[in-house]
C-alpha cells in the first residue's frame, strides 16, 4: 500500500490535469501560426514553379561562326597560259580600277607577265606532230584506196555468184514443182484403180473361203484346200493394205514436194538478203573510209589551229590581263612560280555599287537543318563586345540544302585559310543572313541593345558569330523526356 507521505515522481498539476475531465474536447496545437506562413510560402513557390514550367518559355538557340561579305561576285583570276611568272603587278588588298592608266591594256589591267618558253616548246612539238600527221594521212589514204579496190572486187564476185543462184532458183522451182505434181497425180490414179480392182475380188475370195470351210465340215474336201482359199483371201486384203499405204506415201511425197517448193522460196529470200548484205557491206566500207579520212583531217585541222593559237599567245608576249574591276582578296601565286593554264593567280571581289553587306554563317549539319528562312538572327562581329554593344539584328534569307565543301566555301568567301577554319568540324550548311538597316546609327545597322560601336565600320571579311533562336519551349518539355525514360514509359 502506498504511503501518503511518500514523494511522487509526477508533478501535482499534471496529476490534477489527468484526473480532471475538463478541456478534454479541445484540439491539441501541433503547428504554430509562424509555421503556417512558411508552409504557405513553400506552397506558393511550388505552385509558381509548376505554372512557370507549363506557361513559361525557354529559348533553344544555336550559334555558328561566319563572315561578313558583300554579295558581289568573287572570281578567280586565272592564267591563260603555262609558264614562269616573271613580274607581278598586284598584291592582296590592291583594287583594280576601271579608269585607263599606264599599265592598262586594251583587254584590262596588266597584272603579270610570263616567260613563254613553254609555249615555244609546245609550238615546236606541235610542228613535229603536224608533219607526222601529214605523212601518216598520205600513207593511210593510199592503203585505204588499195583496200577499197580489193574489197569492191571481192564483193562484186560474190554478188555475181548470188545473182546466178537466184536466177536458177527462180526459174527451176516452179517447173520442178509442176512436174512432181503431175507424176504424183498419175501414180495416185493408178493406185486407186488397182485398189478398186483388188477390192472387187475380195468378196469373191471370201465367199470361196467360206464355202470350202462348209465343205470341210461335211467332209467333202481336205483341210489344205480350205487353207489355200484362206491364204488367197488374206493375200487379197494385204494387197489392198499395201496399195493404200503407197497411196498415203504419195500424199507424204506431195507434201514434201510442196515443202521443197516453199524452201526454195526461203532460199531465194536468203539469197536476196545476202545481196542486200553485200550492198550494206559496200556502203559500210565506203563509210569507214570516209570516217577515217575525216578523223585524220580533223586531227590535222586541230593541230594546225593549235599551232596558230600558240603563235598568237607567243606574239602577245604572255601578258596576263584582267578586265575585272574590283579588289584582290587573296593572292594564289608568288614571283618566280611556275603556273599552268587555268591556274588561279588571285581572287578578286568585283566592284558592284548595288552590293550589300550580308552575313554568311556556317552551321553544323544537325543545327542547320532546323533553320528556316525568315528566322530572326543576332550577328556579333568578332571585334565587337556583345556585353557592351549587343548584336546586329538580321533575318535568315536562305539555307543551303546540302553541306558546303571546303572548295565551295573558299570560292564563296574568297580565302582558303578562312575556308579551312569554317570546315574544321566537318562540312557545314551555309546560312545567308540579311542585316537590318538603321541609317541613324554610325554603322548603318540596327543593334539589339545600343547604337553599336561608333568608330568601328562593318566591312567585308569581318568574322562573326551568329545566334539563332530555333524555338521557345515550356520548361516542363525539357524534363518530361527524362521522366519518361526513368519510369520506362518510352
Amino acid at each position: 500500500m502506498t504511503s501518503p507521505d511518500r514523494p511522487s515522481i509526477f508533478r501535482k498539476e499534471s496529476l490534477d490535469r489527468l484526473s480532471s475531465p475538463e478541456r478534454l474536447d479541445r484540439l491539441m496545437q501541433v503547428v504554430t501560426p509562424r509555421a503556417w506562413v512558411g508552409l504557405l510560402g513553400l506552397g506558393l513557390l511550388i505552385t509558381g514553379a509548376g505554372v512557370w514550367s507549363i506557361l513559361g518559355r525557354l529559348p533553344q538557340r544555336v550559334s555558328a561562326t561566319g563572315v561578313l561579305l558583300n554579295d558581289s561576285q568573287i572570281v578567280d583570276l586565272q592564267s591563260p597560259i603555262d609558264g614562269q611568272i616573271m613580274q607581278l603587278n598586284i598584291r592582296e588588298g590592291d583594287c583594280l580600277v576601271g579608269a585607263p592608266t599606264a599599265t592598262r591594256g586594251a583587254n584590262g589591267a596588266l597584272v603579270a607577265t610570263i616567260d613563254p618558253s613553254d609555249l615555244k616548246q609546245q609550238r615546236q612539238q606541235q610542228g613535229i606532230k603536224l608533219a607526222k600527221l601529214q605523212a601518216d594521212h598520205q600513207a593511210a589514204t593510199t592503203l585505204e584506196t588499195q583496200r577499197m579496190a580489193l574489197e569492191t572486187r571481192n564483193l562484186e564476185q560474190a554478188r555475181s555468184q548470188l545473182e546466178a543462184r537466184l536466177r536458177d532458183a527462180q526459174a527451176l522451182n516452179p517447173e520442178l514443182r509442176d512436174r512432181s505434181n503431175v507424176a504424183t497425180a498419175e501414180q495416185r490414179k493408178s493406185l486407186r484403180q488397182q485398189i478398186e480392182d483388188v477390192r472387187k475380188t475380195g468378196p469373191i475370195l471370201k465367199e470361196r473361203w467360206e464355202r470350202r470351210r462348209f465343205l470341210l465340215e461335211k467332209g467333202a474336201i481336205t483341210q489344205d484346200v480350205v487353207l489355200g482359199a484362206q491364204q488367197e483371201y488374206q493375200r487379197n486384203q494385204q494387197e489392198i493394205a499395201r496399195l493404200e499405204a503407197q497411196l498415203k506415201t504419195l500424199d507424204v511425197s506431195e507434201t514434201e514436194t510442196e515443202q521443197r517448193y516453199l524452201n526454195t522460196f526461203a532460199t531465194i529470200a536468203n539469197i536476196e538478203a545476202q545481196l542486200r548484205s553485200l550492198e550494206s557491206q559496200m556502203t559500210q566500207l565506203q563509210q569507214q573510209m570516209l570516217t577515217a579520212q575525216s578523223a585524220r583531217e580533223t586531227e590535222l585541222l586541230a593541230v594546225t589551229q593549235a599551232i596558230q593559237q600558240l603563235e598568237k599567245q607567243v606574239a602577245d608576249n604572255s601578258r596576263i590581263l584582267t578586265p575585272h574591276t574590283g579588289c584582290v582578296t587573296e593572292m594564289k601565286v608568288a614571283l618566280g612560280q611556275v603556273v599552268g593554264k587555268g591556274s588561279p593567280l588571285a581572287r578578286i571581289q568585283l566592284e558592284d555599287p548595288n552590293s550589300r553587306l550580308e552575313a554568311l554563317s556556317y552551321f553544323p549539319l544537325s543545327d542547320g537543318k532546323q533553320i528556316q528562312p525568315g528566322m530572326s538572327v543576332q550577328v556579333v562581329p568578332s571585334p565587337v563586345k556583345r556585353e557592351r554593344f549587343g548584336a546586329i539584328m538580321g533575318e535568315v534569307t536562305a539555307v543551303s540544302s546540302l553541306p558546303s565543301s571546303r572548295d565551295a566555301i573558299a570560292r564563296r568567301v574568297g580565302n582558303d585559310q578562312l575556308a579551312d577554319l569554317l570546315v574544321k568540324n566537318g562540312p557545314p550548311l551555309e546560312v545567308r543572313i540579311a542585316l537590318q538597316k538603321e541609317p541613324k546609327n554610325t554603322t548603318g545597322y540596327a543593334w539589339t541593345s545600343s547604337q553599336g560601336p561608333q568608330t568601328l565600320p562593318m566591312t567585308s571579311g569581318m568574322m562573326t558569330t551568329s545566334w539563332i533562336t530555333l524555338e521557345s519551349r515550356p520548361p516542363i518539355t525539357f524534363v518530361m523526356p527524362i521522366l519518361r525514360q526513368q519510369f520506362g514509359l518510352e
